[in-house]
């Protein structure tokens, strides 16, 4: 998985329900636009996603980095008013990933999150940092039949 894959997996997972959730923000269910930008990148991403789970999870990411082979020492979160952050450090093969988010919420219909990304590879001695910003905003309900999360 490329480095931008894995920062960008960690944000496009923040509005996926699970046992992290507990006593987390709520979000509305319903339709969520998603607008992903990547440090250095040209452009965003906008993804329109259908959330039938209101619980907000940031730790949906890290399970399925895990059950893809990656072992994390480190799975912090904590919650300040409206600020939720995120600390972990894990293990990919040769590669020690450590990142940091925070997420803000305004309401529950609306979130900004920043997360920062460093890969350091031991074999080659690279290090790379990725910054992300994700922007997310409820715009309605999900219509019927329409594919959901």
């Amino acid at each position: 998985m490329t480095q931008t894959k894995v920062a960008l997996t960690t944000c496009l997972a923040l509005l996926a329900g699970s046992a992290w959730g507990e006593g987390l923000p709520p979000i509305k269910s319903g339709n969520w636009d998603m607008t992903v930008t990547v440090a250095g990148q040209p452009g965003s991403s906008v993804q329109k996603v259908c959330r039938t789970q209101p619980t907000y999870n940031p730790g949906q990411s890290l399970e399925r980095m895990e059950s893809a082979g990656m072992t994390c020492s480190k799975k912090e979160i904590s919650t300040q008013g409206a600020v939720v952050t995120l600390d972990y450090l894990c293990k990919l093969k040769d590669t020690d990933i450590t990142s940091h988010s925070d997420t803000t919420f305004t309401g529950d219909t609306a979130f900004h999150s920043e997360v920062h990304t460093r890969y350091s590879s031991k074999a080659g001695a690279s290090v790379s940092d990725v910054a992300v910003v994700l922007e997310a905003k409820w715009t309605g309900p999900c219509t019927e039949g329409e594919p959901s999360e």
